[in-house]
């Protein structure tokens, strides 16, 4: 595989972080995902808006999207008039707790008073200098030139300063995601009843529309069924509940499945592992 891209590749390899660089001029399928690290995207070009979580963000050349662990996102292709350019940076839980370790301050982002917004919008010439301290990583990373992990370390320091401030001090540049239209409002009554009846035509009636065109808004937008979607987002939350150490024989009650064994069958298919052996090796002590 080729090391300065990330296509193809869902895990993390090092313990602190790993930097990409990423140009499509045609589209191709990008399906909502979610990874166990943080994921830190620069945008150079392209004409595409992103999905996070239950909100569609409106990018612009120099924004910084900033991705929790366990956060669906995607990609939605406008045109690729111009090409799809962006600097990926991948950070790991350890990296980051070690940062949030020597400064408390710097998890302002996960306090729950804290605004849940992920864009950050470098105004002006600003995008320069930020495209260039990308480049620059990316340049050492690849290059493994002396100190670059230090470099790293000290970008990210830097970005986790500047994304903390400006939700702190609620900065003009800090551009909230939109969640007006039918696609984020269904996708939010989803992650807001995930222990209900969660079927196509409840939706379709919750929202007086169409089941299949909800379904096609999923296909188009999201690039995974609507099913598919709600069995990730229940999974994601099972995930939450086993490391919080809930008797693995009541989480599909609290995530929303029918019943254990559909619930072991989908972890096991999307994890590898059994929900057992995952709580052993993540419970929070």
């Amino acid at each position: 595989m080729n090391p300065k891209s990330n296509k193809q590749k869902k895990k993390m390899f090092e313990h602190d972080f790993e930097i990409y660089h990423d140009i499509d001029s045609s589209h191709h399928t990008i399906p909502t995902e979610y990874h166990d690290f943080y994921e830190l995207f620069f945008f150079v070009s392209g004409n595409v808006d992103f999905l996070v979580n239950d909100e569609i963000y409106q990018l612009q050349r120099g924004d910084l999207l900033f991705v929790p662990p366990g956060v669906l996102h995607n990609p939605i292709f406008k045109n690729f008039d111009i090409p799809y350019d962006r600097f990926i940076l991948w950070i790991s839980k350890a990296c980051m707790d070690s940062l949030i370790k020597q400064d408390p301050d710097v998890a302002y982002f996960t306090k729950p008073d804290s605004p849940k917004i992920y864009l950050l919008r470098n105004h002006g010439s600003n995008w320069t200098s930020v495209n260039a301290t990308f480049t620059a990583l990316y340049n050492s990373y690849n290059e493994k030139k002396l100190c670059y992990h230090t470099e790293g370390i000290s970008m990210i320091s830097q970005i986790m300063i500047d994304y903390n401030r400006a939700l702190f001090s609620k900065s003009k540049s800090i551009i909230p995601g939109t969640g007006n239209t039918l696609l984020t409002k269904v996708l939010r009554y989803i992650h807001t009843n995930l222990q209900g009846d969660l079927s196509l035509d409840t939706i379709a009636s919750v929202f007086y529309t169409d089941k299949f065109y909800i379904s096609h808004l999923f296909k188009e937008n999201i690039k995974i069924s609507y099913y598919q979607y709600v069995i990730q987002k229940r999974l994601i939350l099972s995930l939450e509940l086993l490391k919080n150490g809930v008797p693995i024989h009541k989480i599909h009650e609290s995530c929303g499945f029918s019943d254990y064994t559909c619930f072991y069958r989908a972890f096991k298919k999307e994890y590898n592992t059994t929900p057992s052996k995952y709580k052993k090796l993540n419970s929070t002590p």
